[in-house]
This record gives C-alpha cells, sequence and structure tokens, in this order.
C-alpha cells in the first residue's frame, strides 16, 4: 500500500479530519529521536526472521517492521510522499532504496541473528560471482551479506537439495529444472585450468554437462530449501565413478547408406537460401545509400522482431547444470561416462533419444564411440558446435585471402593493427574477425551497389526505378526484402556477375572471398534464428574449402556429420525444424546460439573457494578460473 494511502487510512478514524503531523519544540528534538528509535528498535524482534533462499521483493516486506519502513521512507522522500498526488513510480524507487537500507538495519540490530532476503541473496550471488573469502568477509563486515560460513551452509543447503534426485546406481542427478515432456539437449565440454605447470603438479582437468530445455522457469524450485548445518558436502561414490569401456573402434555405420546428393550445396531457389541472400542486399543496399545506419546484428534483431518479441515465438532456454566430471574430456572412459548420465537424465524426462553437442575434438572420438556400442547407435545423437565451425571457416577465409593485400588495408585504414589482423586471419578473436569482415564486406558493396543498379536500368528499368524507390526510406526494407527475392532481379543479378566477371579478373578473385562472407553470416544468421535447413546448408557450403585449404579434421568429420544429420530421427528431426539445436539464452530476437558456446558464459565450476566440496578436495588452486582465449560470440 502507498504511503499515502496509509497516512490517509490511519487519519480517517480520527474526528478531526485535517491531517496534522507532530510538532515537537527544540528543547524536544533530542528526546523525540530517542523515543523514535526505541520504538523502532522494539519493533525489530517482533518482525521473523528469512531463512529461506526463494528470495523476491515480496518477501522483503515481512522481514522489515512497518515503522522501520515508514521512517526510512520519510528520511529518503521527505514530506512530499505524504501526497496523496506522488507519482506512483517515484515512490516505489523511494521504497526500494529504502527497503535496502532497512535491511541492513534489521541484520545489525538482531546481531545477524535475523537473515533478510537482501543478505541471502546478494551474499549467494557475490560468493558464486567471484569465489573469494575475503571479498565476502568484507561485505560482511560492512553488514551487506551474511558471513562466510552463513553462505556455505546456504551453498551446501542447496547441494543437499539437489542430491535428492541422485540415482545411485549411475551417478547421475537430475537438474531440478528440468520438466517432464519438453524436448532436452544436452552439451558436454572440457574444463582445463593451470593444465600447463613446470612440475606437471596442481593443473586440473574435468568435464561439465549442461542440459537445455525450453520454458519458463518452475517458481517453485527452491520451495522447502533451507540453509543446511553443515558448511561442507560428503559427495557419494557413485558421483565420481567412471564408467570404463572396452569396445573396440568401430567402422563408421550408418542406418542408410551414405548418398552424394546429401553433400550438394542448396540451390537459391529454397526459400531459406532466398531470403537470407536478399535480407544481406537489402542490408548492404541500405547501408551503402545512407539510409540506415545500424550494423549487421542490430538491421536483424529489428526484421526479428515480432508483436511479442520474437517473431519465431521461440521461448528462453533454461540451463540445468549437472556435477562434473573429475576426468579429462577427451579420454573414451569419460565420454562413455557422459554419454550414461545424459541417456539417464534423458529416459527419466520421458525422452527416447539423447542429443550431445560437442566441439570437434570431442565429436571425432563420440562418433567412434557410438558406432562401436549397438546401444548407442540407436538413441544417441551427436551434434557438432557451431561456434569452432565457425573459427575454421575464419581460419580458411585467412587461407583464401593470404597475400592478397587485404591484411594491409586493415592496418592502413585503421581498422586492425598489425598483430590484431594476423589473428583475425588465423581464424582467432572470433568477435573482431567477424567484425573486420563484415566492415570490408560493405567496403566492397559501397563500390558494387551503384554498379548493380546502373546494370539494371540497362536491362529492367521499371525494376531499377522500383528498387531506387524502395531505398528511399527504411520502412521500405520489407517489400524491397521481397523485390530482391523476385524472380525478375535474380536474372538481372546473375547477368551482372557474369558480365562483371568477364570484364575483370580481379572481380572473380574478390567476389569469391565475398561468398565465403555470405556462407559465414549465412551460418551466423541459422543460429541466431534456429534456422536447421538454412544450417545444414551453409555447412555444406564450408566442406569444399575445409579440403581445398587441407582442414582435413573438419573436412573429414563434417562430412561423418551431415551423414549423421541426414539420418536423424523423425522426433529429433521435428525439434531441430522448431530451433531446439541452439539455445536462447535471453529474451529477444536473433539472438540464439549453439550449447557449449551458451556453457562456457556460465560460472567456471572449480575456483579458489569451492562452495558445497568434498571434505578432503582434490586439488587446491591458487589462481581463479582464467578467461578463455576465445570468446563466446555476443551481438555486436
Amino acid at each position: 500500500m502507498a504511503l499515502s494511502q496509509l497516512v490517509a487510512q490511519g487519519t480517517a478514524d480520527e474526528e478531526d479530519d485535517e491531517l496534522t503531523l507532530p510538532v515537537y519544540h527544540q528543547q524536544d528534538d533530542f528526546l523525540s529521536l530517542v523515543h523514535v528509535a526505541l520504538m523502532i528498535r522494539a519493533d525489530v524482534p517482533e518482525t521473523p526472521g528469512y531463512k529461506r533462499l526463494d528470495i523476491g521483493m515480496h518477501n522483503v516486506g515481512d522481514c522489515v517492521p512497518e515503522s522501520l519502513q515508514m521512517f526510512l521512507n520519510l528520511l529518503s522522500g521527505g514530506e512530499r510522499l505524504l501526497d496523496e498526488e506522488t507519482i506512483e513510480e517515484k515512490e516505489n524507487e523511494v521504497r526500494s532504496k529504502a527497503l535496502a537500507v532497512a535491511q541492513d538495519i534489521v541484520y545489525g540490530v538482531s546481531n545477524g541473528k535475523k537473515w533478510t532476503p537482501k543478505h541471502v541473496g546478494l551474499g549467494s550471488t557475490l560468493h558464486q560471482v567471484t569465489r573469494s573469502k575475503d571479498l565476502v568477509k568484507l561485505f560482511h563486515k560492512v553488514g551487506h551479506i551474511l558471513s562466510y560460513d552463513q553462505i556455505l551452509q546456504l551453498d551446501t543447503g542447496l547441494a543437499e537439495s539437489v542430491l535428492n534426485s541422485l540415482d545411485e546406481k549411475s551417478g547421475t542427478v537430475i537438474p531440478p529444472n528440468l520438466v517432464q515432456g519438453n524436448f532436452v539437449h544436452f552439451s558436454a565440454d572440457n574444463i582445463d585450468i593451470l593444465d600447463e605447470t613446470l612440475d606437471g603438479k596442481n593443473t586440473f582437468h574435468a568435464t561439465q554437462i549442461a542440459a537445455w530445455q525450453r520454458g519458463a522457469e518452475n517458481s517453485s524450485l527452491l520451495d522447502g530449501v533451507n540453509p543446511s548445518k553443515k558448511r561442507s558436502l560428503d559427495i557419494p561414490e557413485s558421483m565420481d565413478k567412471i564408467e570404463t569401456i572396452v569396445a573396440r573402434k568401430s567402422n563408421p555405420v550408418f542406418i542408410k547408406a551414405v548418398k552424394t546428393t546429401w553433400y550438394d550445396q542448396a540451390e537459391d531457389k529454397k526459400e531459406c537460401k532466398q531470403a537470407a541472400k536478399a535480407t544481406d542486399l537489402a542490408f548492404n543496399m541500405l547501408r551503402s545509400e545512407g539510409v540506415i545506419r545500424s550494423g549487421w546484428t542490430e538491421f536483424n534483431q529489428s526484421l526479428s522482431r515480432g508483436e511479442f518479441g520474437d517473431k519465431f515465438g521461440h521461448e528462453v532456454t533454461k540451463v540445468g547444470y549437472m556435477p562434473i566430471i573429475q576426468a579429462p574430456a577427451h579420454e573414451m572412459d569419460t565420454l562413455n561416462t557422459v554419454v550414461k548420465k545424459c541417456m539417464h537424465v534423458a529416459t527419466v524426462l520421458g525422452q527416447q533419444y539423447t542429443i550431445i553437442t560437442v566441439d570437434q575434438a570431442l565429436y571425432c572420438k563420440l562418433v567412434e564411440l557410438k558406432w562401436a556400442i549397438p546401444e548407442y547407435r540407436e538413441k544417441l545423437v551427436v551434434q557438432l558446435g557451431g561456434l569452432h565451425i565457425s573459427m575454421c571457416f575464419l581460419k580458411t577465409i585467412g587461407d583464401h585471402m593470404k597475400g592478397s593485400g587485404l591484411v594491409d588495408s586493415w592496418i592502413e585504414s585503421g581498422l586492425l593493427g598489425p598483430n590484431a589482423a594476423e589473428t583475425v586471419m588465423n581464424g582467432k578473436a572470433y568477435k573482431r574477425a567477424m567484425r573486420a569482415h563484415k566492415i570490408t564486406l560493405q567496403a566492397l558493396w559501397r563500390l558494387l551497389v551503384p554498379l548493380l543498379l546502373k546494370f539494371c536500368k540497362t536491362i529492367n528499368v521499371d525494376l531499377a526505378l522500383q528498387i531506387l524507390r524502395l531505398l528511399s526510406s527504411e520502412q521500405n526494407v520489407n517489400d524491397l526484402i521481397t523485390c530482391l527475392k523476385s524472380p525478375q532481379f535474380q536474372t538481372v543479378y546473375d547477368e551482372f556477375l557474369t558480365h562483371k566477371g568477364q570484364e575483370n579478373v580481379n572481380f572473380q578473385f574478390w567476389w569469391s572471398y565475398m561468398e565465403m562472407i555470405f556462407i559465414l553470416l549465412d551460418f551466423t544468421r541459422a543460429q541466431r534464428e534456429g534456422d536447421w535447413e538454412l544450417y545444414l546448408d551453409s555447412f555444406r557450403a564450408m566442406l569444399p574449402y575445409f579440403f581445398r585449404y587441407d582442414h582435413l579434421n573438419y573436412a573429414k568429420w563434417g562430412s561423418v556429420f551431415i551423414a549423421e544429420m541426414e539420418q536423424l530421427p523423425y522426433e529429433v528431426l521435428q525439434e531441430f525444424k522448431k530451433g531446439n539445436f541452439v539455445v536462447k539464452w535471453k529474451e529477444g530476437a536473433f539472438n540464439e546460439r549453439e550449447e557449449p558456446c551458451a556453457q562456457r558464459e556460465g560460472p567456471c565450476p572449480q575456483r579458489e573457494e569451492p562452495g558445497p566440496q568434498h571434505e578432503e578436495p582434490c586439488s587446491q588452486l591458487e589462481e581463479p578460473c582464467p578467461e578463455r582465449e576465445e570468446p563466446c560470440p555476443q551481438p555486436e
């Protein structure tokens, strides 16, 4: 209830309707303050403490006395809050600040015996993000969070609640936020900390598994979860058990005979290819004419927004982290353990097939494991991670353009420095590389668009005038894309490329570079939009370049990946067509990505100060988890 309404309600029962505040003489000021302070202090013990983990603003009011709330509201907002016409937004802002201070007062007056949502939530968050014992102690010393021991009790309580779903036989824990009936897929990745030391000691190699499922989080997820009385957790032995494998290496095994047509690149007549090609061309035309100033990602986000957010209707994906496996990810026994744990979770959730996404280094071993075990051939689907595919193709582009003068143009224009340009050409620094190639593509289109429009006038005047009219305003972008997809424009476009190629051999070389960027952007678009058909088509287009420039691992296992994806079970294929091969990290449009990339953005599971842990930790790391060399891609 608003403060102004509380005051109005309190005076309604009085005989005198006039709202008055007590007026004290100067000599009474000190005594008045003493009386207010003692009254508020007496109210604090009457409020219940808060030791649950499901925290929110609606829980704060029960922990703070009304007298303290009113005092701090008046202290923060002044007498204007007594006005019934006070703007609600302003009053809520003052109330939020006052409640933050009020919780510190309650915690301090009770000598830490009465917990509040702020001290629980802020303390747990600070510890999870930093894993710094000293920082937690510093914040506790000034009264903002719980003590370090109390936070460990919170973490242990959470861990104990998760272990309620432990399957003793397989040592598998079901993430509590997953629900039955919704499609679930998994990702696995290596965790390597201090992987190289002088004596080979104190290194850490483990494997992390995450489960991904679309749909809202369970609002009652933390109901009934209370802090533990213990600071650490005894891990059941079954959780650390590694499932050994005795199967020998097997020859490739496919459900159907592999067809060469599976590797044919899609014709431009396919709707997904036409739409992607026309959208990118419309963007570059509008940029070259100065109609828009947005970047490629922002432009596509604006096109992908529907009336209620994402026009594709994809829900935000929730992640369920599973306990790490303390063994190197590249070992076959470790991968066998990963598969068995994921299969158990999928089975419990009522799903017949298990889908696991890994990068190329693990993909080859996981596929060989699948071929070797009959049970895995029927139920296991292995996905190849998209981030490393993109980075390998960036290296392929660098090989293609070596010695072309592209690096010199980047350096002389000030776009990149010498070292950064070399890094981009080697397929490193994903975000920087994508930005450099996008800007280069826009620069080349700025030269080509006037020539294309001039050529169009000689072939089809009406079409050229229509395009010029549509280029006059950003509001015409959808009509422009439709026009650029038309057969009439495609004919003009193909004739233009043929004409320029015959006229200038140098054009053919730089157009080959542009075509490679088109493929890379199509692949990125497929992930951002969850377009399975475009994803496979753009990957098919990459394969010849992998062979040409001797990226043999991706050439070999990329061919296997295509064959595996062409034989997907019907249920899995339908989910992939709905976009369920990537994850949607947050609300919005054109922002989806593949699982291993999203998994790396989560908290590192092993740092200097673990939460719930073994009584005897296997190793004590002296340094925090280092940043990966290649950050996951974000919308530019």
